[in-house]
């Protein structure tokens, strides 16, 4: 069983890379981290160095991120793997200082989703510099999506320590790893992919400021304002 101890980041690659972060700074609001690094954008969300990285060239998810304990917990992910079939590959230390990590390993899922497991994800001492007032308080959960939530369930359960919290149906499963309702939740999706990213606020008041804020910037509101049944 591999334990996983938090999310990490998510790792998209943008065809336009300024009007991606200018998205991710004016509107969501997020603070865009100092890096040196050509054609990669790290977006700040809370004590995390990012919480959102972006990378030029063509668009998609690239990864998703999650964080083990330790040295001996990542080498132990790596063999448990690989011995239920699973290829996995050992990042390089180039790759892991554009991640903000002391090392990593990347595998895909059964449904073609892209994974790593971190350890030492960097952290930052000082408060969010916000790019915008939104409320935000933290990177809550990532959702993947996959063509069957219960075959994902059965990934999840039996190979980490993510736990059901609840059922949308046949159509979400969403998954502890620590006290939190969920972290992670998977969707119900033709193809795999990043459904989502969650940033947490502070207030259900932040969430209609929000609200008021992208239908005033014309952005598209997909789904809400509204509350989960679920985990309220």
């Amino acid at each position: 069983m591999i334990t996983l101890t938090d999310i990490a980041y998510v790792r998209s690659g943008v065809a336009d890379l300024p009007a991606a972060t200018r998205f991710a700074t004016e509107i969501v609001g997020l603070e865009l981290a100092e890096s040196t690094e050509p054609g990669v954008a790290h977006l700040r969300a809370d004590q995390r160095h990012h919480c959102l990285s972006l990378v030029e060239g063509r668009s998609g998810v690239i990864a998703s991120g999650f964080t083990v304990a330790g040295p001996d917990e990542l080498d132990a992910a790596e063999t448990e793997l690989e011995r239920s079939g699973i290829s996995v590959r050992r990042g390089s230390a180039e790759q892991a200082r554009s991640r903000r990590v002391r090392e990593f390993i990347g595998f895909d899922d059964p449904f073609g989703n892209h994974l790593e497991l971190v350890i030492d994800q960097e952290h930052v001492a000082r408060p969010v510099a916000f790019s915008r007032t939104a409320g935000i308080t933290e990177f809550g959960h990532l959702c993947l999506d996959a063509p069957d939530v219960y075959d994902a369930h059965r990934f999840w359960s039996t190979r980490f320590n993510a736990k059901v919290s609840d059922w949308i149906r046949d159509k979400a499963c969403l998954l502890r790893i620590d006290p939190v309702h969920h972290k992670l939740a998977v969707f119900q999706a033709d193809t795999p992919g990043l459904c989502h990213m969650n940033f947490q606020v502070a207030s259900i008041d932040d969430v209609f400021r929000n609200w008021h804020f992208l239908l005033d910037h014309d952005v598209q509101i997909e789904m809400g304002p509204g509350r989960h049944p679920q985990s309220t």
